[in-house]
């Protein structure tokens, strides 16, 4: 496979359990300023995983998808974590577990994949300094 193509496709994924997840929370979340933050992440993953396909496109790349199992199993995890405790603290520790897992995996691609193209590389270092900086907004909320 190569380094354009599994580059694109983690960065397409990594976003898209972003696209996934936050909206399930925002159905949860009552605090208004925990909401907004998690809006402004959103839509920078929708951002993210529109562009990822884009460069797909001009690379003639097909996207691959999540997986239905990995869908399901993401959206049943949250409403089992979020089942007894709903409170903004435990949101934003799912949020900050999830965003170092996304950042983890990507730094990981990035090294794995330094031949790849400038501008796929300076989308996965978007996601990266992303997931970082989603991470440091949500602290707070600890």
């Amino acid at each position: 496979m190569s380094a354009n193509k599994e580059l694109l496709n983690d960065i397409y994924q990594n976003a898209e359990m972003g696209i996934l997840t936050i909206p399930q929370l925002l159905e949860i979340a009552k605090d208004e300023d925990f909401r907004r933050v998690l809006n402004s992440q959103l839509k920078e993953y929708r951002e993210i995983s529109g562009e990822a396909l884009r460069l797909m496109g001009k690379r003639q790349i097909e996207p691959e998808d999540l997986g239905t199992f990995t869908k399901i199993r993401t959206d049943l995890m949250t409403q089992f974590q979020t089942l007894t405790d709903s409170s903004v603290s435990h949101l934003a520790e799912m949020m900050v577990q999830g965003n170092t897992m996304g950042s983890t995996a990507i730094v990981r691609r990035i090294h794995e994949h330094p031949q790849a193209d400038e501008e796929v590389l300076k989308l996965a270092k978007r996601l990266q300094k992303t997931t970082e900086d989603n991470t440091e907004q949500i602290r707070k909320f600890l």
